[in-house]
């Protein structure tokens, strides 16, 4: 049966006002309002304040994935940046500004320059003016109705260094560097800019932002300042927040400020209280927060050491990063529009990121209607609507579309044996062997997958609680909860003994690369060198809370290079207990997310290990009903099909090198004879996987056989012995009479033969 689709739980994304129009754009409904990911879905965007040329797109799937789709290289330093409609304006340094055509996002091209007599390191754009903060030139306003030819029509000098700039109604405010200080500035005539008030602070003010009454300073060492701006020529500072390290970069939303706090990371404020503000929260970076901005519930940050960080802001008091892209050079500024995260990255320009999905096909009713096509391809989520006007206005719709996954599972049958317990899975694919640990009994059990009987009980050597499981080579390796610190066991499967151990705790499994992959019973998946454990690639799970979410279960599926992934949600509280099984690439991407509910009569049980058979294309999952601490249990093991692999054929995918015809092969680690491609012959059994040398990237035919002795020739049959170190045979049938002239095709089991 095929089950329901489950989507991620996404953030909710507040309503943006870019630019404030004329009239209220809003979205008020979208239908219809789901579609699966394999086909495209013709939609209709309902509000008011639509105009002729407006974008449309989704927020969620490229949250956690960010990559760069554009790029434009400026001739200077890109320090800050500010996006106004299809244009982005780059305060380049020495170069002054620069602006760049972001119509096409993927390729974005510099049209119009404007020489500025300092250093421009910030910008801020509203209406047809550019306000570039200039360095020791104060502050240039530049018309900008004419992209291609922007002018300077105004400045204002300031008492030191203008460092940053923000423009809320008729007034600029001007983070002072050298003044240490803000400037307020009357830009009501932008041709004839003046100075009406200074609020001294007590460091370098490096970053201002404004919000209502109050603008928020990012005041170097001394952190955050707030300055009550409600008479514009006497701004006097209300409250004061010390961050831990230098606050470079700040950004309001809602009852919080938002601060770029170098080596500290990113600090979370609470500032609902303008007058006592203090700090809730806390995200540590990678390496220095330099520049930040908030859109909705994530706040995109600019690190210093080359990286756009996406944090997720949704719990202010426990943000976490969500996702990363690198950027060519220091990450400097980054302004959030239309569906792209815009990065100002020093000498190498203009970076465009992709955080979202544009929408196809947008078409203008009226002002109260567009239509726009859903691509097919979507990773299945509930995504966010998000409406931009040309002139800047845009407005979000929240949860406004699901998309669904087309992919199911369905049940091939299952095993219910007293002897069975919660645990780990692994599947032998040489010998055609299931292994079940049992985190009660403290064993792991050796299954016939025919008939799901017990074949060997194995008590393990060491005090364990043995939970995730998975065979490699000749050893199952098992995670040890209860030991101190957590260990993987490296584990004869003949007598339980552990040959080896390294750091690790969780599922495990296996990847085509010899990568152990664990999950630490949290929602990051982790890629260790299973000869030491140190971690080599991470995989954070999005839409999972890691409060009260629990992933269980990992295997891998060789055919398409896939984890398959067991998530309990609400394992510990915040909610109703749901399993779900997911499908995920190995750079991260949920190609597909299923609650997984067999039959409703059994309540409470958990999806707990997963092992993959790749000869048959099929899941093995435990799962299990259990008290905690675990005493008493009762545990089913299910068989699941997951539909048939997709790309390649499962021969293209079970490979470790290649061959090209004409060159020496080897099988079973010995030179055996020539090769030509060609297509009539199968060797896609797993067996071949246990021997280092094989070759599987290709069919082979017309192959020259050296059958080693004779004595192994038997009824058209022939088999070689593995040199892998348990000496397992490998089966192969020889067809016809000439045993060195013929095709190969390798058989499971010798009785085959008779």
């Amino acid at each position: 049966m095929i089950k329901r689709a489950r989507v991620f739980t996404a953030s909710l994304l507040g309503l943006l006002l870019c630019v404030s129009g004329a009239y209220a754009l809003e979205v008020t409904s979208l239908s219809p309002t789901s579609g699966s990911s394999g086909e495209a879905t013709p939609v209709s965007v309902f509000g008011t304040g639509f105009e002729s040329g407006a974008e449309v797109s989704f927020f969620g799937v490229d949250l956690f994935n960010p990559s760069i789709v554009g790029s434009s290289d400026t001739p200077g330093w890109a320090g800050g940046i500010s996006v106004s409609g299809s244009h982005a304006f780059v305060a380049d340094g020495y170069s002054g500004l620069q602006v760049v055509d972001v119509s096409s996002p993927a390729n974005p091209s510099i049209i119009g320059t404007c020489d500025t007599p300092g250093v421009a390191s910030a910008v801020y754009v509203l209406g047809n003016h550019a306000y570039v903060a200039d360095s020791y030139a104060g502050v240039q306003v530049i018309d900008v109705s004419n992209p291609a030819n922007p002018s300077i029509v105004g400045t204002c000098g300031v008492s030191g260094h203008a460092r940053a700039i923000h423009v809320s109604g008729d007034r600029a405010y001007v983070a002072d560097s050298s003044a240490n200080g803000v400037q307020v500035i009357d830009v009501s005539v932008p041709t004839n800019p003046s100075s009406v008030g200074w609020c001294d602070t007590m460091s370098n003010a490096l970053d201002v932002f404004v919000s209502g009454n109050y603008a928020y300073v990012a005041d170097n060492v001394q952190g955050v300042q707030v300055i009550d701006v409600s008479n514009p020529a006497n701004p006097s500072i209300v409250g004061t927040c010390d961050t831990p390290h230098q606050a470079y970069g700040v950004h309001v939303s809602g009852d919080y400020a938002y601060v770029a706090d170098s080596a500290s990371g990113v600090q979370v404020i609470n500032v609902g209280d303008p007058a006592n503000p203090y700090i809730v929260g806390s995200c540590d970076t990678q390496y220095e927060a330099w520049g930040i901005y908030v859109f909705g519930d994530h706040a995109y940050l600019a690190d210093f050491g080359g990286l756009l960080q996406v944090i997720d802001v949704s719990n202010p008091v426990n943000p976490s990063i969500v996702g990363s892209c690198a950027t060519p050079d220091s990450a400097r500024g980054v302004y959030v529009s239309g569906g792209y995260a815009y990065v100002a990255a020093y000498e190498a320009g203009l970076q465009v990121i992709s955080g979202f999905v544009s929408l196809a096909d947008v078409t203008w009713v009226s002002d109260t209607e567009l239509t726009a096509t859903v691509p097919a391809g979507l990773v299945p989520e509930i995504y966010n609507l998000h409406v931009s006007n040309p002139g800047g206005e845009s407005a979000t719709l929240n949860n406004a579309f699901t998309v669904t996954t087309t992919t199911g599972y369905t049940v091939l049958g299952y095993f219910h044996e007293a002897q069975y317990g919660p645990g780990g899975l692994a599947y032998d694919e040489l010998t055609d062997t299931l292994w079940s640990s049992d985190i009660i009994a403290k064993t792991i059990l050796k299954i016939n997958p025919n008939n799901g009987s017990v074949l060997t009980t194995l008590s393990v050597s060491y005090n364990a609680l043995p939970t995730g499981l998975t065979y490699k080579d000749g050893y199952l390796w098992n995670s040890d909860q209860w030991a101190v610190p957590e260990v993987i066991h490296k584990v004869n499967p003949e007598n339980g003994n552990s040959v080896d151990t390294i750091p690790g705790l969780g599922g495990l499994t296996f990847d085509n690369q010899g990568r152990l992959w664990s999950n630490n019973w949290d929602i990051q998946l982790r890629a260790l060198d299973p000869s030491d454990g140190n971690i080599l690639d991470t995989i954070m799970l999005p839409g999972f809370d890691p409060t009260y979410d629990q992933t269980l279960g990992l295997a891998f599926d060789e055919n398409t290079s896939t984890l398959w992934v067991s998530v309990v949600e609400h394992r510990w509280g915040g909610g109703t207990p749901t399993n779900w099984l997911l499908n995920v690439g190995l750079d991260g991407t949920v190609l597909s997310q299923e609650e997984f509910d067999p039959d409703s009569a059994l309540d409470g049980y958990e999806l707990f290990g997963l092992a993959f058979d790749n000869n048959s294309n099929t899941l093995w999952a435990n799962y299990s009903q259990f008290d905690k601490p675990p005493t008493s249990d009762d545990t089913y093991i299910y068989h699941l099909s997951v539909g048939e692999p997709s790309g390649v054929p499962v021969i293209d995918k079970l490979r470790r090198k290649r061959r090209e015809p004409g060159q020496k092969f080897n099988i079973v680690g010995s030179n055996f004879g020539w090769g030509n491609l060609g297509d009539h012959v199968r060797i896609g059994r797993k067996e071949f996987a246990y021997d280092h040398n094989r070759i599987i990237e290709w069919t082979p035919t017309n192959i020259k056989v050296k059958i080693p002795k004779k004595k192994y020739v038997k009824n058209g049959c022939a088999w070689f012995q593995s040199l892998d170190e348990r000496k397992v045979k490998v089966w192969v049938n020889v067809e016809g009479v000439d045993s060195n002239k013929k095709k190969l095709t390798l058989i499971k089991n010798p009785a085959d033969c008779q």
